[in-house]
């Protein structure tokens, strides 16, 4: 088992290093990893820092959260974004208008709940 950090520079380059690499003769299950990661953190008396991507999208999600108009914003752009997701004609009729309008031809951007950002990417598109 390999740990790597990555990590941004103060020039905002993204970088990646390997931290240790470890033999892991067991079944890679959830739990055999959970504890293979906590066995290197206490050998290499590591500090548990948080993920800073996660914890911004959650602080984002929970200020979104109190603000009911734009939960109902999102929710109408996500609805439209389905719509011509799942529909070859609207598909095509948006094509045809972007094309007539001179707009270069993009597809929209559905959310995923998992990818933090693609809210906003799926925003910026629409």
């Amino acid at each position: 088992m390999s740990l790597t950090v990555h990590f941004i520079t103060e020039d905002f380059e993204l970088k990646s290093r390997c931290l240790q690499t470890a033999f892991f003769p067991e079944s890679h299950t959830a739990e055999n990893i959970a504890e293979g990661l906590r066995e290197a953190a206490l050998l290499n008396k590591w500090t548990r820092l948080q993920c800073f991507g996660h914890r911004l999208h959650l602080a984002v999600e929970n200020a979104v959260k109190k603000d009911g108009r734009i939960d109902r914003a999102v929710g109408v752009c996500k609805k439209l974004v389905s719509h011509f997701s799942h529909s070859w004609k609207a598909s095509d009729a948006l094509a045809k208008a972007q094309k007539e309008i001179n707009l270069p031809s993009h597809c929209l951007i559905s959310e995923c709940q998992t990818r933090w950002g693609s809210r906003q990417m799926m925003i910026s598109r629409f």
